[in-house]
């Protein structure tokens, strides 16, 4: 079938994790817990989590009284990016898309609230994080996107699907 469409296409085979990666834990004595629980906009005053000070993180902030999501990406880790938003929140930051968001859709009043979630960690690999955040704001309904429309600087990826009868 594939010859017949005329289409190129290569295989790679690459091998799974070995049993060594699977079973070894870098750092055995690594906290579940938040150092700063107060202050971290991922774990919100609970104290669960672990994930915040996970280094080149996807993320999601929520607002807390609307649909409202703001999608994105960082090399640094989430708590520290969740706090610079909050700083420019707080200092109505005309660059901050959650105090823009707040001016429009909420008429400036007292914050409602964020909520931030790590959607996925990657480590070094910026080229994944681009491309995870770039499908996850495609899955995001337009209407309740917080993200400017000048940080839409992903290109929309193509998806192909082959289906063999």
């Amino acid at each position: 079938m594939i010859s017949d469409a005329k289409v190129k296409v290569a295989v790679a085979e690459v091998p799974g994790a070995s049993i060594k990666k699977r079973l070894q834990k870098s750092d055995p004595f690594k906290e579940e817990k938040c150092r700063d629980p107060a202050k971290c906009m991922v774990c919100d005053g609970e104290g669960k989590g672990g994930r915040c000070r996970s280094e080149g993180a996807t993320y999601e902030i929520g607002c807390k009284g609307c649909n409202g999501k703001y999608v994105g990406e960082t090399s640094r880790n989430a708590f520290t990016r969740g706090r610079e938003h909050l700083m420019d929140l707080h200092k109505k930051n005309a660059k901050s898309p959650l105090h823009l968001h707040n001016t429009e859709k909420h008429s400036d009043a007292p914050p409602p609230g964020f909520k931030m979630k790590v959607t996925g960690v990657f480590g070094g690999d910026a080229t994944k994080r681009q491309v995870r955040e770039s499908v996850l704001i495609q899955k995001v309904p337009e209407d309740e996107l917080i993200n400017r429309r000048d940080e839409w600087r992903q290109v929309k990826l193509p998806r192909v699907e082959l289906r063999l009868s």
